[in-house]
């Protein structure tokens, strides 16, 4: 990329800076981020190909060219302080025991859960008329079938919500059988709320926020964002119970506080680059 002699702008994925009269700035420039920023001055026959340099030459000055040489530690999640690891690995931490203290010893985790009374009469309808073909069930139909088309697709949508408004209505998660690993589940819920929190975390780090309500509050729009981008449409769409998807936002906003807050007091209090 060739740019004007009096003013150059370097700019990287992690990093972006403004560079005064670059056609004198010839030395190679380090930034925090393990990006390499240069100039080469292509007015000068030592940074010409050495099988044209008088061609090139005779042009006049071409000006100066920016280069990028990413760092060995430039990855799109690199560099990440160790700081910044240690406050989302606490972060999703303190996620995974709010939410265990929501679900077991508050009732805010379970709103919205109801049992199904006769079970075993239900769930012997369930395997007679489903069988072995598991999945994710939405009731009623309207007689919709696989392969219909676009009319047919709008006579059961329109069938079906006559249907909604006189009788029965919801959406069914069936498995003809499922082996539930309770110690399973819940790694797997520790390890998701870990990666939320370093996720959460490494975004508040690539921003200039330095101020502890700042910092809570970016983390906090981060979860706003995260909680309503599921709950709200599968309330909107498949019916999920108001108190239910209110618990769970509840439940998820909480969370996202807490990594904020511990972000906040962990990340560094002032900018690294700008420190005296």
């Amino acid at each position: 990329m060739v740019v004007a002699e009096d003013v150059a702008i370097g700019s990287s994925f992690f990093w972006a800076q403004e560079l005064r009269n670059a056609t004198v700035d010839s030395a190679v420039i380090k930034v925090t981020r393990d990006v390499f920023i240069g100039v080469v001055k292509l007015n000068e026959r030592e940074n010409v190909h050495p099988p044209e340099p008088e061609q090139a030459l005779n042009r006049g000055p071409l000006g100066d060219i920016l280069c990028f040489i990413p760092g060995p530690k430039s990855l799109i999640l690199l560099p990440m302080s160790t700081r910044i690891f240690f406050a989302g690995i606490l972060g999703g931490i303190v996620m995974f025991i709010w939410s265990f203290v929501a679900h077991e010893l508050l009732p805010i985790g379970e709103m919205g859960v109801r049992m199904v009374p006769n079970e075993d009469a239900v769930t012997g309808a369930l395997q007679t008329n489903l069988g072995d073909n598991g999945g994710f069930y939405i009731f009623p139909s309207g007689g919709l079938t696989p392969g219909a088309t676009g009319e047919q697709k709008k006579a059961a949508m329109k069938k079906a919500e006559e249907q909604m408004a006189a009788g029965a209505a919801g959406v069914l998660v069936y498995r003809p059988k499922r082996i539930f690993n309770f110690p399973k589940r819940l790694g797997i819920e520790f390890v998701t709320e870990v990666i939320e929190a370093l996720l959460a975390v490494y975004l508040l780090s690539r921003t200039n926020i330095l101020n502890f309500g700042g910092r809570v509050g970016f983390i906090l729009t981060a979860g706003i964002l995260a909680t309503i981008t599921t709950n709200v449409p599968y309330a909107n769409w498949y019916g999920f119970p108001k108190d239910f998807t209110i618990g769970q936002m509840i439940t998820q906003v909480v969370g996202f506080v807490l990594i904020g807050i511990v972000a906040a007091l962990i990340l560094p209090k002032r900018d690294p680059q700008t420190a005296p």
